[in-house]
C-alpha cells in the first residue's frame, strides 16, 4: 500500500507559498509534511513530519521530526510509518509520493 501526499488546502496566513502536504494511506489521513518558512536561518529545520493517527507509545517510534529538506522528510515519515506497522503487525511496505 503506497502513501500519497496532498496538499493540505489550508489557506497559509502569512507565507502564500508555504509547502503543506496532508500524508495518506490509502484514502485516511495519517500524517502531514510542511514547510516551516519562518525557519530562516535554521535552514537544517526547515520542514516538520508528523505522524497524526494514534501511535502506541511502547513501540517506539518517533512521530514528529524537523529536517533540512523534503525529501528527508519524507524519509524519516517513511521510517517511522514502516516501523509502526512492523511494530503493530500491519503488512505491506509503504512508499511516500507526491499526487
Amino acid at each position: 500500500m503506497a502513501l500519497t501526499l496532498r496538499t493540505t488546502g489550508l489557506p497559509p496566513c502569512v507565507y502564500p507559498q508555504q509547502k503543506d502536504y496532508t500524508v495518506f494511506q490509502d484514502s485516511c489521513p495519517i500524517g502531514r509534511l510542511y514547510e516551516d518558512p519562518a525557519a530562516g536561518a535554521r535552514h537544517e529545520l526547515r520542514w516538520c513530519w508528523a505522524i497524526t493517527v494514534v501511535v502506541d507509545a511502547r513501540a517506539g517510534v518517533r512521530t514528529e521530526g524537523w529536517t533540512a529538506s523534503f525529501e528527508e522528510a519524507k524519509a524519516h515519515f517513511q521510517e517511522n510509518w514502516e516501523r509502526w506497522k512492523a511494530w503493530a503487525k500491519i503488512a505491506g511496505q509503504p512508499t511516500v509520493r507526491s499526487s
